[in-house]
């Protein structure tokens, strides 16, 4: 199991006509006539001084726009429990990773990194238990949380508030029985690693196990500065507080023939990518932003990346819009698309 991949001054208030617009093409979508994204215009670009590498899963930034990778490092593998931060206004890398003394004893799952930057991993032991680190902003592991959760688990949904408290997620394997095998748990865990509430997942899609591997890997679920956190399920988003009480649930109609694969929250709206795959055998796919009103679900906008950068979206914030990269004569450039 160790080797397990302020508002806008451009938006526009769903009272406003343009919004109405939207929403009547958006009642042509749900009709089943396909809604068609908006494509993002590039309206900045920032060349970096830092070599182009290569790193595994979708990075996450703070509000500061700082990038946290996870970097493929020689003779590392796949589970190397290992992250780096890349601070933009100076270009500085920072490593994080637990201390050598842990080397080989847990497998990376999944990571975190609340707004002001903390970092959090989520980790597999040998013995098939869990582990949350964090980390303080040198880098350095400053605490270290077991977690009881039920055997034969695999976490794949993980995020942690900025008090701490964290949302746990994933499926039992076959080895849980025919019974459980598929089924969905989540739960609700205190910054001392004591489980405060496990959620009600009968509703929830079972998952077929033989084809999970063909899914797009991604950590749908974000916190929100209103204490909560936004869990994302089959074209529904599930408002759950810091107490594992559903607040509200918000339905809405995906993009056709796509797979979510990241969601972030920013100022009052919510960007879920939907990754297609696109005709040939090279699995490339095309990314799509469906953004909605975090309070009501509503449809705010639906975008597609500028044709010049192609897949490599990092963080989305109201403000400044969508920061892509992409690599210039070996270097990393970010360009910045502002919402539209």
């Amino acid at each position: 199991m160790l080797d397990n991949p302020k508002e806008n001054s451009r938006a526009t208030d769903l009272n406003q006509p343009v919004a109405k617009l939207l929403l009547v093409a958006w009642a042509g979508a749900v009709a089943g006539v396909p809604l068609q994204p908006t494509t993002l215009l590039v309206s900045s670009t920032h060349k970096l001084n830092v070599p182009a590498f290569s790193s595994y899963d979708h990075p996450k930034c703070d509000q500061d726009e700082n990038i946290y990778y996870r970097p493929v490092l020689m003779r590392t593998a796949y589970s190397t429990s290992v992250l780096m931060r890349l601070e933009i206004s100076t270009e500085t890398p920072t490593l994080y990773q637990p201390p050598s003394e842990l080397a080989g004893q847990a497998a990376f799952m999944e990571f975190a990194v609340t707004p002001s930057g903390r970092v959090w991993f989520l980790d597999q032991m040998k013995d098939g238990t869990y582990t949350i680190y964090g980390f303080n902003d040198s880098g350095d592991m400053d605490s270290q949380i077991p977690l009881k959760l039920p055997k034969d688990f695999s976490a794949d949904r993980f995020e942690v508030a900025e008090d701490g408290v964290s949302l746990v997620g994933g499926f039992f394997t076959e080895e849980a029985g025919k019974d459980l095998s598929g089924r969905q748990f989540l739960t609700i865990v205190d910054k001392n690693g004591r489980a405060r509430k496990t959620i009600d997942t009968s509703r929830f899609t079972r998952l077929d196990l033989s084809s999970l591997g063909l899914a797009a890997a991604g950590n749908p679920v974000v916190s929100g500065p209103d204490g909560n956190f936004y869990y994302l399920e089959e074209g529904k988003i599930l408002v759950i507080s810091e107490w594992g009480d559903l607040v509200r649930e918000m339905s809405f109609q995906p993009p056709e023939d796509s797979t979510a694969a990241n969601m972030e929250l920013s100022d009052g709206l919510l960007s879920i990518e939907f990754d297609k795959k696109l005709p040939g055998d090279d699995n490339r796919l095309q990314p799509r932003f469906l953004v909605l009103q975090s309070a009501t679900g509503a449809p705010f906008a639906f975008y597609a990346p500028p044709e010049e950068i192609g897949t490599s979206d990092l963080c989305f914030t109201r403000t400044s819009g969508y920061l892509f990269q992409k690599i210039e004569d070996g270097k990393l450039t970010l360009l910045s698309a502002a919402l539209r």
